[in-house]
């Protein structure tokens, strides 16, 4: 859901720069916001194949060890498989997505001081 939020602030200030006929910053606008939404699309993707295969290997480990999961393990299995671990992420891509949301943030709080 925080992702999400990041993006719409980035988002916001594209509007009110277009509305003004700011063009230079509403370009900005448009270049960060395209950061932040690139960023926010490879941690959401990191952090689920990461966890997809730390899931994996449990059950290759599972089954190797005490033979075929019963349908209720399995079941676990998946929806631990189908959770986001945001420790999984790269530091890199977090600080992209905190800058450009800042970088949202003071966009947003120009319109207002220039308008």
């Amino acid at each position: 859901m925080g992702g999400w939020i990041c993006l719409i602030i980035c988002a916001v200030p594209i509007y009110f720069f277009y509305v003004s006929n700011h063009t230079v910053l509403m370009i900005f606008s448009i270049v960060n916001t395209a950061i932040n939404f690139w960023s926010f699309g490879v941690m959401h993707n990191y952090a689920m194949k990461q966890n997809s295969l730390w899931s994996e290997r449990v059950r290759k480990n599972r089954e190797l060890e005490e033979g075929p999961l019963s349908l209720e393990e399995e079941i676990k299995l998946r929806r631990i498989g189908n959770t986001l671990r945001p420790e999984d992420v790269p530091d890199l891509l977090v600080y992209i997505n905190v800058i450009t949301t800042i970088m949202g943030l003071i966009l947003f709080i120009a319109y207002w001081l220039i308008k």
